[in-house]
């Protein structure tokens, strides 16, 4: 084979060879979705009814399906550690589980959850009953958007492991009382509670 002694046509070449065995491909972003970045996920308003594991990909952060027709969430069946913020809002879910489908329950957590790292998780204006099962196993989060649901109280344990929580937003649901036990472990807590009308 000739040696190849002009600096540009070696640099072109090599362009060219690592355009079509080094390139990944650019993920796709489902239909009636945006993705401004790659860890962007935004697929608010766009008349949903399932938010499918199938949506989301390994390197989301950010998952937005609020504003949709959501009645409940599929569970990844696995983990997604990237990602950071969840958004729900505006649908009508009755039941959250933040728990991996099929996972065996997990000591001291109750499962294993599909977004360990959470930081930010939002279902207000739904039509949740009860917390979302399995927010124990989300140590990371900071912020718990609750408000204009069901939920009429809080058991004992499920806040349980929230040490970063900041704000908890409960204002508009259908809770009367607060156990002072219920949170009196969560330091860094900032509350926001009320009923609705």
């Amino acid at each position: 084979m000739a040696a190849i002694h002009d600096p540009l046509l070696a640099l072109l070449l090599l362009l060219a060879i690592c355009g079509l065995h080094c390139s990944s491909p650019r993920p796709s972003c489902p239909d009636s979705c945006r993705c401004p970045w790659p860890s962007v996920l935004n697929c608010s308003a766009s008349g949903l009814s399932v938010m499918s594991p199938r949506h989301i990909q390994d390197f989301v952060a950010e998952l937005d399906f609020s504003h949709n027709l959501l009645e409940g969430v599929v569970a990844p069946a696995r983990s997604l550690r990237r990602l950071r913020s969840v958004r729900l809002g505006n649908n009508s879910i009755a039941r959250l589980s933040l728990c991996i489908q099929r996972q065996r329950r997990v000591k001291g957590h109750g499962c294993v959850a599909w977004a360990p790292d959470l930081q930010l998780l939002s279902a207000e204006r739904n039509r949740l009953r009860r917390l979302p099962e399995g927010l124990p196993a989300l140590e990371a989060l900071e912020v718990l958007q609750l408000s204009f649901n069901n939920i009429s109280s809080i058991q004992p344990g499920e806040l349980h492991n929230l040490h970063q929580l900041r704000e908890l937003h409960l204002q508009h649901n259908l809770i009367s009382s607060l156990q002072p036990h219920a949170i009196q472990h969560l330091n860094r807590l900032k509350l926001s509670e009320g009923r609705g009308h």
